[in-house]
């Protein structure tokens, strides 16, 4: 049994990622509101990440759309 930092609930160990103070439930929390409240600036990194890398984003596209036909 491990303590959540963020709920202060008690959970199995099965409930937190490996080497993770957090809870998954308290982590996919924090994701999504970080996620909605900077929309803008990962949208941003996207662009310009893709920009940047764009033979190797391609081959992981046409990796995975491969895969997964």
């Amino acid at each position: 049994m491990k303590k959540c930092t963020d709920c202060k609930k008690e959970k199995d160990d099965n409930c937190f990622a490996k080497y993770r103070s957090k809870c998954k439930e308290c982590r996919n929390a924090y994701n999504k509101e970080y996620k909605l409240n900077n929309k803008e600036s990962i949208s941003d990194y996207n662009k310009t990440y893709y920009k940047n890398n764009k033979e190797s984003a391609k081959d992981r596209t046409k990796k995975s759309n491969s895969n997964n036909k």
